[in-house]
This record gives C-alpha cells, structure tokens and sequence, in this order.
C-alpha cells in the first residue's frame, strides 16, 4: 500500500496459504496450511513477526516474513480449554488478538469465554473469565464472564497494560485493567444502535460488536458487526459516536461517513488504523471487500462487493484482488510501515452470537 497524492492505494497478494485447500500444515510457502483464519497481529518486538489467529484449526500460528507457517500454541485439530505451554494449550474457536508493546499476545478466546494471554516463550493463561463459562459479571478477572467475545485492542506494555475487549454475545465493550473487568460502554444483553455522550456511555447500544482497534488519539474503533456500521468510543468522557454506516442498512456504498452520510458496510467486523491515525482500515465481511476511511470519506481499497473469490492483483480502481471474507488468511497488503496496523482484524463468521 502506498500513499498517492493524500489518499491510499493498494494491491493484493498472496502471502501464505493456499485457497479452498483448508488444513493445519507448518511449512514453507505454499506448503503451509490454514483452516478459516480470522484475526492477525503483528509483533513489536524485532523482526515483527506475524502472528495469525487460525481459528478452525484451534491455534495460533506465526508467520515468518517469507510467508513459512509455524503452531505456537493449541494442537489442531484439538479444540480444548487448558493453560499451558504451546501445543499442551488449549484453544476453542479463537478470533481476534493484538500484542502489547513487550510482545505478550492477548486473544479473545471465543468458544471458552474467555480472554487469553500468550506470552513471547508461548505459555498460554487465562486472564480473565473462567474456561468454558458463559454470563455476563464484572469484578476480579478470575470471577468475571464473558459471552462469545470477539475482539481486542491493547495499550501499554511492560508497565501495565489495559485490554478492551468486544464482548459480543452480551453486546458490550469491556476494559480488563489490573485485574478488574469493568463496562466501558453498551446495555448488556440489549442489542441497538444507540448513541451516547459523556457519563451516558453505558446506555449506548451495539449489534455484535467485533473487531476493536485504538486510534492513537484516545479513542476506541468499534466494527458494530451487525449495525453495519462503525463506532468510535472516546476514552477521556465515553462519548459513543456513529463514525460510518447507517444502523441496520447493509450496502456497498463509498462516500461520507458520519451520521447521515452515505456510505454503506456490509457486516463490518474488523478495524485497523495507521500509526498517524489518520487512515482506518475495515474488514468489510458481508461485502468481501477492505474499505478505507479517511478525512471522513469511505472509499473501497480492495475486492469487488459481493464476488467472493481468492484472487489477487490491484486494489482500486481495478478491484482485481478478492477475497471469500476479508478476514481469511490467504491475502495481505504491504503496509505504509510493517506495524502500521498492529490491531488484529476479528470476525465471527455468522450474524448472531
């Protein structure tokens, strides 16, 4: 991807994996196999590597920069609810994931409930939530539940870090900050798409929300999935804005975004921002298709709306590069920079919990 005269441009290729041949095989490019990938993240230690959450497989896996697949933790095809080291972990339906700053991966373990951390040697605990169990309760982490959650953004490092997590079965956004699960934003149990401002963030409403992804300029970036649209929450007062979409309106429209504008998205359910923060990135699923927001316009970087395929060549104008769901593994853009997108892309793979 490169800048053009202030916007963005873009060109798909294939990075690792092979299409419509799904299994769980490490290897060198074209050797290595995935089944029904679904959120990456990039390490901020040296070398960057790439980290793919291979959520069919029940694993995570580390992608070299010449595309060769490793398993760092799990054991496909092995879905399973135990801490441990590497393969002796165990994984359910994983999604989205993001890396702290000292290279601690944190993963929202969708099929248990429950958030997950992988350190750099690959020890897999539980940080918050309790393996296997369903519900909705903030408190201490080992008391706290969650429901199917499904999206992670990270701040801070070695200091203290704060995750924010896409609880998508209770349609809320939840902060884990030391060792304490908190609201930050939505009605538990009630889904809308409700706006809110300051102290009143915990009436806001959301549909799912997914994937999850700071802006660097204190705000959060909700994918409301099943809204179809695009949230911001702001984290200084909790200020829940609509940045993109219209509730409930699925389309493949480019134009405006904000509240009355005309672009459209399609079951959005992973977001990225550039390092300035001046560029989002969103995984629009429903359409098969990467949209970009800048300076407030929607434009589509990549893949033609509504043609699922694993084609790769020129985003726009051409389109050429398409995707079965925008989420898979099987296609990547060069980036600005190699972090410029260290939030993972999540996305459950249906409508609904």
């Amino acid at each position: 991807m490169a800048y053009d005269s202030g916007s963005v441009t873009g060109s798909a290729s294939l990075f690792a994996g092979t299409p419509s041949e799904p299994g769980s095989t490490d290897g060198a490019p074209g050797a290595g196999a995935f089944r029904d990938p679904s959120g990456v993240a990039v390490s901020a230690l040296a070398g960057g590597n790439l980290f793919g959450v291979d959520t069919g497989n029940d694993t995570i896996r580390t992608l070299a920069a010449d595309g060769t697949a490793g398993t760092w933790a799990g054991l496909p095809p092995a879905p399973g609810a135990a801490d441990g080291q590497g393969g002796a972990a165990g994984l359910r339906h994983p999604q989205g994931a993001a890396m702290d700053s000292s290279g601690n991966l944190y993963l929202a373990d969708t099929g248990n409930h429950t958030i997950r951390s992988i350190t750099p040697g690959g020890l897999v605990s539980t940080l918050a939530g309790q393996l296997g169990q369903v519900g909705y309760q903030d408190g201490p982490a080992g008391s706290a539940r969650f429901s199917s959650p499904a999206g992670v953004a990270v701040a801070g490092g070695a200091g203290g870090v704060t995750v924010y997590v896409a609880d998508t079965g209770n349609q809320v956004i939840r902060v884990i900050q030391g060792g304490q699960v908190t609201t930050l934003a939505g009605t538990a149990g009630t889904a809308g798409a409700r706006d809110s401002s300051g102290a009143g963030a915990r009436d806001a409403t959301f549909n799912h929300p997914s994937g999850l992804a700071l802006d660097g300029q204190g705000n959060l970036l909700v994918a409301d999935r099943d809204n179809d649209t695009l949230r911001r929450i702001a984290l200084a007062d909790g200020t829940v804005t609509t940045l993109a979409g219209t509730p409930a309106t699925a389309g493949s429209v480019d134009g405006p975004g904000g509240s009355g504008g005309g672009a459209l998205f399609n079951a959005p359910a992973g977001v990225a921002v550039s390092l300035d923060g001046r560029i989002v990135y969103v995984a629009d699923t429903g359409n098969h298709t990467l949209r970009v927001l800048q300076g407030g316009q929607v434009t589509t970087l990549a893949g033609t709306p509504g043609s699922p395929a694993a084609s790769t060549g020129p985003g726009r104008p051409s389109s050429m590069g398409r995707w079965p769901s925008p989420w898979t593994g099987s296609a990547t853009c060069s980036w600005p920079t190699p972090a410029a997108a260290r939030s993972a892309w999540s996305a459950p793979h249906r409508r609904g919990p």
